[in-house]
């Protein structure tokens, strides 16, 4: 843990709620941490709040599994480093442990050793586009 990298931020989930949810069921869908939120208000009859959520209810995915995920890109965020991971793409910004700046690597999810190459200096306009995105995401969750 610690990083962004799949190692980092895949993980297996448990759900737990007879009383509303499917026994034995096995989903391989993309979550994330804030799914849970929306979710649970849903399990409870609650109104979602009037402000942006990052996150989705996965009980549409629980009770069904022909639905898709809903994500089609997702953002992470932890101090001062951050990710975006859009299709088979992740762009990363750590921090270099020397110079203490930002350093940018994309890696494609779908090769053969993910996360191993860096195809940031092959595809500047993917990263500049992965940026964007992401910082305009920035923008919608702190304000």
């Amino acid at each position: 843990k610690g990083t962004f990298l799949e190692g980092g931020v895949r993980v297996p989930a448990l759900n737990s709620y007879p009383k509303a949810l499917p026994r034995g069921t096995v989903r391989n869908h993309i979550v994330t941490v804030m799914d849970w939120y929306p979710t649970i208000l849903d399990l409870a009859g609650i109104s979602k709040p009037n402000v942006p959520l990052d996150g989705k209810s996965m009980l549409p995915l629980i009770e069904d599994e022909a639905v898709k995920s809903d994500h089609k890109i997702l953002h992470f965020a932890w101090q001062q480093k951050w990710a975006v991971r859009q299709a088979e793409w992740k762009l990363i910004s750590s921090i270099d442990a020397k110079t203490k700046e930002s350093v940018l690597s994309l890696h494609r999810l779908t090769d053969d050793e993910p996360e191993t190459k860096n195809y940031a200096p092959e595809k500047p306009g993917l990263v500049k586009r992965l940026e964007s995105k992401h910082r305009a995401w920035m923008e919608n969750v702190t304000r």
